[in-house]
């Protein structure tokens, strides 16, 4: 998935009615999707709004207000186009019709930061297992994202080669080390069920180093994008590949020079940083749907729910 950001679109609503006249969404709607063409190749699955100009007034909405020129800064999130192949022959051999595909990095960013940081420009960074996610947010917009190929599995698969370890006793060995705090000993279970102590310091120097390198790929991604920030611009860090870890919040703050969020528990029961990217997915097919006028069942089955974005 790439995110492209549009040039200023300029629309001149005198071409269509007399100036002055109020603002209804068609007007530029229409127009956007028309008139964009990505740069990137692929198909174009999802457009968001960062900001509206009408006339010389900038504003988050410009439906209801009165003016003669309408300029709007807009993402588009691009697809490839062989993965949206792939996954409509997969559906269809099981019988089931794709409606439309969403960006699960852009329903985490709407999800996890207030609407009232995003009109500011808000910074999310989600450090997954494989991964890592770098995300500008402006309005209901990704404005930039950035994937950087490291993530929390490449803490664990150092473990286990340095230590010649299982990777499940490397990915519990990651998650027990705490940041900034002593630790004579971290023991983890081994396969037969017995338990194993290293001393910290020798997983200290596995570890360590790659989450300094990690921080230094975040802090040149966030730097090459910082001029769309500003003085109230807020940064959230989420995903279960560090944030888990005591102290892994506060380590990477302390390396980027900029005070790292947590954001809100987006729910109740699945309020792990690791289940961020999946509510947030969900979160936006629901909104999705909700637009179509489809509701889930009172029932709340989420089988039944999918049958309005995911039809037979």
């Amino acid at each position: 998935m790439a995110t492209d950001l549009s040039p200023i679109y300029r629309f001149t609503l005198t071409d269509r009615t007399s100036a002055g006249t109020r603002l209804t969404q068609p007007v530029w709607k229409n127009d956007l999707a028309l008139e964009y063409q990505p740069k990137e190749e692929g198909v174009i699955i999802h457009r968001s709004p960062a900001w509206f100009m009408v006339d010389d007034k900038r504003t988050m909405e410009p439906a209801g207000l009165k003016g003669s020129v309408i300029k709007c800064m807009a993402s588009f999130v691009v697809a490839d186009a062989t993965f949206l192949e792939d996954m409509q022959a997969r559906m269809e051999q099981q019988d089931i019709h794709i409606n439309g595909y969403l960006s699960p990095a852009l329903g985490e960013a709407l999800l996890l930061i207030p609407a009232e940081e995003r009109d500011k420009v808000a910074v999310l960074v989600d450090i997954g297992y494989l991964m890592t996610e770098v995300m500008f947010v402006e309005g209901d917009a990704l404005v930039s994202h950035k994937v950087l190929p490291m993530g929390g599995g490449d803490l664990a698969a150092n473990l286990a080669m340095e230590l010649e370890i299982t990777m499940d006793m490397a990915e519990e060995l990651k998650r027990k080390y705490t940041f900034g705090i002593g630790q004579d000993q971290i023991s983890v279970q081994d396969p037969e069920g017995q338990m194993v102590s290293f001393p910290r310091e020798t997983v200290l120097a596995i570890i360590e180093p790659l989450v300094a390198e990690l921080s230094d790929l975040v802090r040149d991604a966030i730097e090459e994008e910082a001029h769309r920030l500003n003085a109230r611009s807020c940064c959230y860090i989420t995903g279960g590949g560090l944030v888990q870890m005591r102290g892994g919040r506060e380590t990477i703050s302390s390396v980027v020079e900029r005070t790292f969020r947590a954001p809100a528990t987006p729910a109740v029961k699945l309020n792990s940083p690791a289940y961020s990217s999946a509510i947030g997915l969900l979160e936006l097919v629901y909104e999705s749907v909700s637009q179509m006028e489809v509701k889930p069942s009172d029932g709340g089955k989420i089988s039944k729910f999918f049958k309005a974005f995911f039809t037979k």
